[in-house]
C-alpha cells in the first residue's frame, strides 16, 4: 500500500495506525487470512518538504507502480 498523507501527528503513528486499522479490516472481511503475515517489518515514511518533491510522490503512487489500482481523492467540504 502506498499513501500520500499530512497530518499533525508523526509518519511513525500515522503508518502504524494505517497497518492496525487495515489489518483489522482484512481479519474482519477475510477470516480465512487471520494468521498470515499482512505486512513488511516497518514501512517507508518520508517527509515531502516542497511542492516539487509531493508532485513526485503523488505521481510515483498513483502513476508509476504498474497496472493502476483504485484510487480515492481527497475531498473538500464545501464552503458554507
Amino acid at each position: 500500500m502506498h499513501a500520500v498523507v499530512s497530518g499533525p501527528t508523526a509518519p511513525d503513528r500515522m503508518l502504524s495506525d494505517f497497518k492496525a486499522y487495515a489489518t483489522r479490516s482484512l481479519r474482519r472481511n477475510l477470516s480465512n487470512l487471520r494468521r498470515q503475515r499482512y505486512w513488511a517489518h516497518h514501512g517507508s515514511t518520508r517527509y515531502l518538504w516542497n511542492q516539487a518533491g509531493l508532485i513526485a510522490a503523488i505521481e510515483f503512487v498513483l502513476n508509476d507502480q504498474g497496472k493502476p489500482m483504485a484510487c480515492y481523492a481527497h475531498e473538500t467540504e464545501p464552503e458554507a
